[in-house]
């Protein structure tokens, strides 16, 4: 299971960058092509897919780690793409800030039950 939420951070940090990148660069909503704005719905359905995961693992996920996971999740989910036209992807720091920590907490639950399990 925590396999599966990496693989959709994982996914979700490479769209982030692709839209951060393309971002930086507009000016315009139309500067970006719309195969990279099609790439901010399937980092929506990735965080729709974690959160899946997620409910499916709260029973043995600490439940702070498991508010973390669901704050990260809203945030991808309240995330305007436009709203970086010239800036980058909005919160794309934030995003991978959370990632590299809650990946870091999940890479535990493999190690150490003590720090995670409940």
């Amino acid at each position: 299971m925590t396999q599966s939420l990496k693989n959709y951070f994982s996914a979700i940090l490479m769209v982030a960058w692709l839209l951060n990148n393309s971002l930086a660069k507009a000016t315009a909503c139309d500067d970006i092509p719309a195969t990279i704005r099609d790439k901010h719905e399937y980092m929506t359905t990735m965080a729709t897919h974690a959160n899946d995961a997620l409910n499916l693992a709260t029973h043995i996920l600490d439940p702070v780690l498991t508010e973390q996971i669901c704050r990260f999740v809203d945030t991808i989910g309240n995330t305007n793409p436009e709203s970086g036209i010239g800036k980058g992807f909005p919160r794309y720091d934030i995003i991978k800030s959370d990632i590299a920590s809650i990946t870091k907490r999940l890479d535990a639950v493999v190690g150490s039950e003590d720090e995670i399990l409940k």
